[in-house]
């Protein structure tokens, strides 16, 4: 329901935004089934599940940013849906999104005597991106970094090209996950087979 109100936003990006949510929801879905299936008991899944939210609701990218977490962490994040999926939803909200800076957010410099901020850093910024916040001003000129949220998700690895590959890695997933579940649930319940011990035993016997 995000984009329904006033239809804000075109089509391709309310579009992307609803099948990405379709796919993660999915996986969440399948991720179930698969500890369900893999677990002998619903005790043994409930113990499991705090060990690997950590891994799945953290190492994403949002907490602590890819470029800060340390070996092997920063190899392991790839393994998880959820940072595609942030980089994918990340690029695809922000598009052409226009960029106010806060106070807070600006820099702030004096130009020279009898010179407007324009006239003072105006070529500068044209060349390095941004935008002064009061370019006729003589003094206390506001430079921010961004004039659209395009360029504050590149600086996350979120362009706006990048988000159909997210979108067709995370239903990579979702359909391995699938698959996972059913070759948990053939595994341990078809097959009755334990974590290693009762397939080697089974192929044992049939060598002999």
């Amino acid at each position: 329901s995000f984009y329904l109100p006033f239809y804000s936003q075109p089509s391709t990006v309310a579009g992307m935004w609803y099948l990405m949510i379709f796919f993660v929801t999915c996986y969440e879905m399948f991720f179930s089934l698969a500890l369900a299936a893999a677990c002998p008991t619903p005790l043994t899944a409930a113990n499991l599940l705090p060990f690997l939210l950590p891994f799945v609701s953290i190492v994403n990218g949002v907490i602590k940013p890819k470029s800060t977490l340390p070996a092997p962490w920063s190899g392991l994040i790839y393994a998880n849906p959820l940072y595609w999926y942030v980089r994918s939803m990340v690029a695809d909200i922000l598009h052409k999104l226009p960029v106010r800076c806060n106070q807070d957010d600006l820099a702030v410099f004096n130009p020279p005597p009898g010179q407007t901020c324009a006239r003072y850093a105006l070529q500068w910024i044209e060349s390095v991106g941004g935008q002064l916040v009061n370019p006729q001003a003589s003094n206390n000129c506001g430079y921010c970094p961004y004039v659209v949220g395009d360029q504050f998700a590149a600086t996350l690895g979120a362009t706006w090209g990048f988000r159909w590959k997210g979108l067709g890695i995370v239903a990579g997933y979702t359909i391995g996950q699938l698959f996972l579940a059913y070759l948990a649930y053939w595994y341990f319940t078809e097959k009755g087979y334990g974590i290693g011990v009762g397939l080697v035993s089974a192929l044992v016997g049939k060598v002999r």
